[in-house]
């Protein structure tokens, strides 16, 4: 196994476990988080860790590079028409895509009438792992490709999370770098969130509680969520919170890439804990925190490859496990096919194939 394979799976496992531990406490505020789960998992849970849309939405963007041994806006719309499609698993925004591109409307302008989201930016770190120790070009196919769901501030943070697990995959990263490249193609407000969220984990224990004053974007999905779990028949997302009688204060979540991917790239490069104590962190902070422990697992994960694979291994189901192999495989021989062409490769994106 090279070092490329190691850090290519090491990303979509550590993503995928992240994923799965913030499902747990989606849509909670942090103290309810700390009040009805008190763990992540809950205590008495037991089996693997399951993912959700997120990781789901991840591997079809990886089968489309490795079926079509290329990746766009028009190549992704072909698989997301075909397997974005269950309403079980996938959100609103995530099947209104499929629906536009059903109607024949181009896939550079659906994500212009979506829903303001940051599902462009919960999968753009497989763009960080197609281009390793190229960010800029990492951004630039995250942003052209992801058009087909998000626009705005919502390809800024795709482009962030990109650069930033790009720069993550060199074999000698290094955070401060990282913490560079998810500033360098976003406009200045994403970079002076980036940049205060950073301060804040770094500086606190539990920054929680002051990022919920200084980050968080309040977007109206909170009142979506609380109106929802009012109904009768709450949506199958929200049934699992039916039983843990809640009040309207415990309902928190907003999905502004503004708020997410500040937050996941703060506990990426500020946190002191360990891998897994960190996704748990990241997890526990509540609102879209499979997103936000997801995209904090795809920097971690390209960041520490081998040393992820030993903490995942155990706690995913066993075909996810096998299922980024297959994908880490095919994705070594076709990156290390397309760096050759690529003129200003790196000495450090050559290396991460030379073991």
């Amino acid at each position: 196994m090279t070092l490329y394979s190691e850090k290519a799976q090491g990303s979509l496992l550590a993503a995928a476990l992240g994923d799965g531990l913030g499902a747990f406490s989606e849509c909670l505020h942090y103290r309810a988080v700390d009040k009805k789960l008190r763990s992540l998992p809950p205590k008495g849970y037991r089996g693997p860790v399951e993912y959700t849309d997120d990781t789901s939405l991840r591997l079809v963007i990886y089968d489309t590079i490795l079926e079509a041994t290329k990746i766009d806006a028009h190549e992704l719309a072909k698989r997301w028409k075909q397997r974005v499609v269950d309403g079980r698993v996938f959100w609103t925004s995530e099947l209104y895509v499929s629906a536009m591109i059903s109607m024949g409307r181009d896939p550079h302008q659906i994500g212009g009438t979506n829903i303001p989201a940051d599902n462009a930016a919960m999968v753009a770190d497989t763009f960080g792992v197609l281009y390793p120790c190229l960010e800029e070009l990492a951004a630039l196919r995250a942003y052209e490709t992801l058009s087909l769901c998000q626009s705005g501030t919502g390809l800024e943070g795709a482009m962030s999370v990109a650069a930033s697990v790009s720069a993550a995959m060199s074999p000698e990263p290094n955070l401060d770098l990282v913490l560079d490249a998810s500033q360098r193609h976003v406009g200045p407000e994403m970079k002076k969130r980036i940049e205060r969220a950073v301060e804040i984990v770094e500086r606190r224990s539990d920054p929680r509680q002051q990022l919920y004053r200084e980050v968080v974007v309040e977007d109206g999905t909170s009142d979506l969520v609380w109106s929802d779990l009012q109904s009768t028949r709450p949506s199958e997302m929200n049934q699992r919170l039916t039983g843990l009688r809640l009040r309207r204060e415990d309902v928190s979540i907003g999905i502004s890439p503004l708020e997410v991917v500040p937050i996941a790239v703060a506990y990426a490069v500020g946190s002191k804990r360990g891998i897994l104590d960190t996704l748990k962190c990241a997890a526990s902070f509540g609102r879209d925190s499979d997103t936000i422990a997801g995209i904090t697992g795809s920097i971690l994960g390209a960041f520490h490859g081998k040393k992820v694979l030993r903490t995942t291994r155990e706690i995913l189901p066993a075909g996810l496990v096998e299922k980024s192999r297959e994908i880490s495989d095919g994705l070594q021989r076709l990156v290390q096919n397309n760096l050759l062409q690529v003129s200003n490769t790196s000495d450090a994106a050559r290396r991460l194939f030379a073991s």
